[in-house]
């Protein structure tokens, strides 16, 4: 029989478990670790809390039988982001009609505000996931490196207080996730250096869930039919985009500026240049950060800034991929040929 406990039932069950010694804890300021109570199952989740508004949990666990949580999220549900390594588990949730599955190698991005859904698990299989929260002011914070990337669901976030509604599932891990999720789990650093790596990887992972995102809905569309003006105006977004590399207006104020809507320049965009426009400011700002690297004496941190990455992880993974070396690597690579 499947066990059906609340969100409330199953942590009085667990800081019983506590007190009786059958799960173990510890942990410091960022770090918390817990054993799975024996009643339960076995495994340990780890919960890092980097801020007041980025945290993450690494579950791994198995379960003795199969069960279900059931839970009420309220209003101040934060944007999550869940990537499965292992395992899977079945979700009914109010307000989205069928039960769905979320399951290994898949990604997932959503915000559930005030409403009741129910998880199962199965027993016996082990259970891995990596989950990210992010409040929207920290998201607002964000928005002059990423808004470009926003689906409209995200651009909610930055332009009105009511979170938005959605559940989407972004298919595959992609290589690069893979990579990071590895860097992750496996952080090898301590005190402050774990707490901002651990951040930038997170980070690192959200900006490619939303690429994935706006890619997923760019291949979805229909093709356009294109007037000359539109062109037109899809290449003077283009050359505003290159203007403001660093601090990029939004999809919605670009398509203002250029006299289409948010839908024609999304789709015309990739129709006219075979990218997205965030894929297009990325390309520029790597390829910025190249000739930075090239032609100055500027130290990889600072080129990262004057391109608009906050941290220099990020650059360094999104500069590997673009040209298939590191940036320092880059740069050492010029030296030489100069000498």
């Amino acid at each position: 029989m499947t066990v059906l406990p609340t969100s409330y039932e199953l942590e009085q069950g667990w800081q019983e478990s506590r007190h009786r010694s059958k799960a173990v804890w510890h942990g410091d300021e960022i770090e918390q670790i817990e054993s799975c109570p024996s009643w339960l199952g076995n495994g340990q989740r780890r919960s890092f809390c980097l801020s007041n508004s980025l945290w993450i949990e690494i579950r791994d666990e198995s379960y003795q039988s199969d069960w279900s949580l059931q839970r009420h999220h309220d209003d101040q549900f934060p944007l999550t982001a869940k990537f499965y390594l292992a395992g899977c588990s079945r979700v009914q949730t109010r307000g989205i009609g069928d039960e769905y599955v979320e399951q290994a190698g898949q990604n997932y991005l959503y915000c559930l505000p005030d409403t009741e859904e129910v998880e199962t698990y199965c027993g016996y299989e082990q259970l891995h996931f990596v989950m990210i929260w992010l409040s929207p002011s920290r998201l607002r914070s964000l928005g002059t490196q990423y808004r470009a990337s926003f689906a409209p669901e995200l651009q909610q976030f930055l332009e009105d207080e009511t979170r938005p509604f959605f559940h989407h599932s972004l298919g595959q891990n992609t290589p690069e996730m893979q990579q990071v999720l590895q860097q992750l789990l496996h952080c090898p650093y301590q005190g402050v250096t774990r707490s901002l790596y651990l951040e930038s990887q997170a980070l690192e992972l959200l900006s490619l869930q939303f690429a994935q995102w706006l890619e997923q809905d760019q291949a979805d569309a229909p093709m356009l039919v294109l007037r000359s003006d539109d062109v037109e105006r899809i290449h003077h977004a283009r050359a505003i985009l290159t203007e403001n590399l660093t601090h990029p207006p939004s999809i919605v104020e670009l398509a203002r500026r250029v006299g289409v809507n948010d839908y024609k320049l999304k789709q015309g965009f990739r129709q006219v240049f075979q990218t997205t426009p965030f894929g297009y400011l990325r390309e520029q700002r790597l390829e910025l950060a190249r000739q930075l690297l090239r032609e100055t004496d500027r130290s990889v941190e600072e080129v990262a800034s004057a391109v608009g990455y906050q941290s220099r992880s990020s650059f360094t993974a999104a500069f590997r991929r673009q040209f298939g070396t590191s940036p320092k690597g880059w740069q050492r690579q010029m030296n030489r040929r100069i000498i």
